[in-house]
């Protein structure tokens, strides 16, 4: 019974942090975003690299949240899975731990929740969340790089800052297409079996 108890303390931790991280990843975007475009005003080399380094550390923070969601949600599925051979084994009742378990109840009981339900999981909301930051560093990303350009175009630029200037959007692009490949993948893979 001890294990049993475990389990199902762990199954309800995991319950909290799957709602916990996404929602606290988005507060945590939204004031550290706040304070840059409050404090960094200019549009001189310095401020631009370093808002354009912070939004990147941002958006490697939301990937590593999302890769942490979808850990966390592994280990709850696998403690679900135990928690109800124990309820089936010892006390030979069968109570479901997921939304696949509970259509068979849900379809009975109240139709209409079933239908909708059944289309998307509160899980893959949160994957669409934690994608939609992304996308939005990201834009935030190319406006701000695309600000100071435009800003720098108006001058006299030498070639020295030219050599710069691409660069620096090389790197961008780069990092948007290395980016997206992964959200691809991420897409792909925690919505697959979830």
């Amino acid at each position: 019974m001890e294990t049993y108890r475990r389990l199902v303390e762990d199954w309800r931790h995991y319950d909290n942090l799957l709602w916990q991280i996404p929602f606290g990843t988005a507060a945590a975007v939204g004031i550290v975003l706040t304070l840059v475009y409050y404090y960094l005003h200019g549009s001189g080399t310095g401020t631009v690299t370093l808002k354009l380094g912070l939004l990147f550390i941002l958006i490697i923070f939301v990937l590593t949240m999302m890769f942490l969601s979808i850990k966390i949600r592994y280990f709850q599925i696998e403690r679900a899975i135990c928690i109800e051979e124990i309820e089936q084994t010892c006390a030979k009742v069968k109570v479901p731990y997921n939304t696949k378990g509970a259509y068979s109840i849900i379809d009975k009981e109240a139709p209409f929740e079933g239908s909708v339900g059944k289309a998307i999981r509160a899980y893959h909301l949160q994957i669409i969340l934690f994608i939609s930051i992304i996308a939005v560093l990201i834009v935030i990303m190319i406006t701000t790089a695309q600000q100071y350009l435009l800003t720098l175009f108006k001058m006299a630029i030498s070639w020295p800052a030219m050599i710069v200037i691409w660069l620096l959007l090389i790197f961008i692009c780069l990092v948007i297409i290395v980016l997206i490949i992964i959200l691809c993948k991420l897409i792909y893979y925690s919505l697959k079996d979830i």
